[in-house]
């Protein structure tokens, strides 16, 4: 078979681009064939969310033509191959891009962070043995509000130094991280300064908020109360990165000033900026992640959440197991042999937020489970009660969709219009969320966005010519630290007390700032925003939008964050088939 040729079917596949034959072409004339392709599928595996490109016999990757397969990953001896590469090395030679390791093929960063960062992080980490005083205070506070595993949860951010929360939307993850300050705070003297970060400041600020509110209805001493977080951050604005250039302050020599690290919204966060966190922080700082690794992953990168905790279930080595009989009374069900990690990993189950009848509820868990006939039922019948599907075939029903989005904000131009207090009408305004799957083209939010203003100018809601037009929102892209704005910020245009038009913005610090049109930079309208913006976020009710054509990056993971960010109702623009065949694309 042809280079060419091999080219030509691996573009087809779409396991290619054009960048990547770019690549191809690129490297040096006495790289052979095979390592040419090992390179650019390595890329594909990568961007498809596996750490290694396996080529054992038993491994088969459908996605990658049989013929090529056969060609080139049946070969016994790669040594010979591999020994006159510049680009690819044995686990040995740390200089190479490319490592081969036990017949995989790793990227150099990510194959030092599986190899030897990642076992030091978890062997190295001290146990509080301090267990009769756990087990007193434990039960001294303990309301039985908690279930066993969100318990389990706050005895192993107390006993540990890192550990994952995991759970789906709904399960109580944001009261289990307030009940493991509460206890901390009582616990642990020695923590004083608590930090809460995630990879988008919505995300970081409603975690916050969650916090204070659930902690305000705790008994907490006077001197506790200042060890309360009043701030959140983004994690490159925690880590101070600054551009494009991953600059980063903080590192192996210059600490985070923290005791207690809360990371929400872990499974955004890419392998690199995992170990910038891990060597930032100091030598007894506890580090807790919590996230959901159904949801989205980083943007062409490997999920390094769900690559540490998957496949795991609450079971505990014999000694964790132990402690949690002794503290709660907690008998560990599971026998099998435990890996390093398993001590540091809890999951939580139960789900709190949605009813037994909810249609969000029903249609996530079948997403979850790939029950593809179910879903296909009840698309059909349409009858769940806070899940709607309304179909996009012409543009009649695209116009359709515009004007029941507009309607939706009727609340919300009322509460302006009634002149309400700025933070009563951001809430408004951020109790229904728009959300798209792209960016670009008519499904997308530039489009979405231009439709809904030309249509609010034709019902007279809006004026034609204005610009800057009262009850604009925007969401800021980029951080502006001079006005204390920051990325993901949403801001609503009204007159100040002087009758004057003024950005209005909630802080992370819950407070309100007033700016001017003529500061603002680097923004978007925001009627609607992308999926992956939501993540972290939830609203009363929302409306998604997917293209009526199936495209590559619409997989299950978009759909099923995209329809657990509502609280309430749902309604879901798209054609059938697309959804069908979104959900089915991992």
């Amino acid at each position: 078979m042809k280079n060419t040729k091999i080219l030509k079917k691996l573009l087809k596949k779409q396991i290619i681009n054009e960048t990547e034959i770019f690549l191809y072409k690129l490297l040096k004339k006495n790289e052979n064939l095979l390592v040419k392709i090992i390179i650019i599928l390595l890329i594909y595996t990568y961007n498809t969310g596996h750490i290694s490109l396996n080529i054992k016999k038993k491994y088969s990757n459908k996605n990658i033509p049989k013929k090529i397969w056969k060609k080139f990953f049946n070969i016994k001896n790669y040594d010979k191959i591999i020994e006159n590469s510049k680009i690819i090395g044995k686990e040995t030679s740390y200089n190479f891009p490319i490592i081969f390791y036990k017949k995989k093929f790793y990227f150099n960063k990510i194959f030092i962070i599986k190899k030897f960062f990642l076992p030091k992080i978890f062997t190295n980490t001290k146990i509080n043995k301090n267990i009769k005083n756990i087990k007193k205070i434990f039960k001294k506070y303990d309301d039985n509000k908690l279930n066993k595993l969100q318990k389990i949860s706050v005895i192993m951010s107390i006993i540990k130094k890192i550990i994952f929360i995991i759970g789906n939307p709904g399960t109580g993850k944001t009261t289990v991280i307030s009940s493991i300050i509460f206890f901390i705070l009582k616990i642990c003297k020695k923590i004083k300064k608590i930090k809460i970060a995630a990879m988008t400041g919505r995300a970081a600020h409603h975690m916050l908020n969650s916090i204070k509110k659930n902690l305000s209805k705790l008994k907490i001493k006077k001197n506790e109360k200042q060890n309360i977080p009043n701030k959140s951050y983004t994690i490159h604005r925690l880590l101070k990165i600054k551009s494009e250039i991953t600059y980063v302050k903080f590192n192996k020599n210059k600490k985070i000033n923290a005791d207690l690290l809360i990371i929400d919204e872990a499974s955004m966060i890419t392998p690199i900026l995992f170990q910038n966190l891990i060597e930032s922080t100091k030598k007894n700082t506890k580090i807790i992640f919590l996230g959901d690794f159904n949801q989205l992953p980083p943007i062409n990168e490997i999920n390094i959440f769900k690559y540490l905790c998957k496949n795991l279930n609450n079971q505990f080595s014999n000694n964790m197991s132990k402690m949690l009989k002794y503290i709660i009374n907690y008998k560990n069900k599971y026998k099998k042999k435990n890996t390093i990690i398993n001590d540091h990993v809890c999951i939580l189950k139960k789900k709190y937020r949605f009813t037994k009848k909810s249609g969000i509820q029903k249609i996530s868990n079948m997403i979850l489970k790939n029950d593809i006939e179910n879903i296909r039922k009840e698309i059909k019948k349409n009858e769940l009660n806070d899940v709607i599907f309304k179909e996009i075939k012409n543009f009649s029903q695209y116009k359709n969709m515009i004007k029941i989005i507009i309607r939706k904000y009727k609340k919300y131009w009322q509460s302006i219009k009634k002149k309400n207090d700025p933070k009563n009408i951001l809430k408004e305004f951020n109790n229904i969320r728009i959300l798209c799957a792209i960016k670009n083209g008519p499904f997308g939010t530039k489009e979405i966005n231009k439709n809904i203003k030309k249509m609010m100018i034709n019902q007279k809601i809006i004026n034609k010519n204005k610009k800057w037009y009262i009850g604009k929102p925007i969401m800021i892209k980029k951080n502006q630290k001079n006005l204390n704005i920051f990325n993901g910020y949403i801001g609503i245009l009204l007159y100040d007390k002087n009758k004057k038009k003024k950005f209005f913005f909630i802080t992370n610090d819950n407070n309100i700032i007033k700016l001017p049109t003529y500061v603002i930079k680097n923004y978007e309208t925001s009627w609607s925003s992308t999926i992956h913006k939501s993540q972290g976020s939830e609203f009363n009710e929302t409306i998604i939008i997917i293209p009526n054509k199936k495209k590559n990056f619409l997989s299950k993971n978009l759909i099923y964050t995209g329809i657990t960010r509502t609280r309430k109702k749902t309604i879901i623009f798209s054609n059938k088939k697309t959804f069908i065949k979104s959900i089915q694309n991992k």
